[in-house]
């Protein structure tokens, strides 16, 4: 989270999801503007490269506010 807005912000979490919808990696909740994701899923694994799509989760005041479903690409 940056900008202006980051200084309302207590914490962030994160989902990914394949392009079938289904959930791979979940990072639970984070105090803070910032996670460090290593490209694994929530079993570890490294994911395939490809194309995913992500939602962003900011606490602001006690209220989680989602981002839009924006896309994420893993490429090594």
């Amino acid at each position: 989270v940056k900008g202006a807005g980051a200084a309302l912000v207590s914490a962030v979490k994160v989902e990914i999801y394949d392009l079938a919808g289904a959930l791979v990696y979940s990072s639970g909740e984070i105090a803070g503007t910032s996670l460090a994701w290593h490209t694994d899923n929530d079993y570890g694994q490294y994911l395939a490269n490809g194309t995913y799509i992500y939602k962003m989760y900011a606490k602001i005041q006690g209220q989680w506010v989602v981002s839009k479903v924006k896309p994420a690409v893993i490429l090594r």
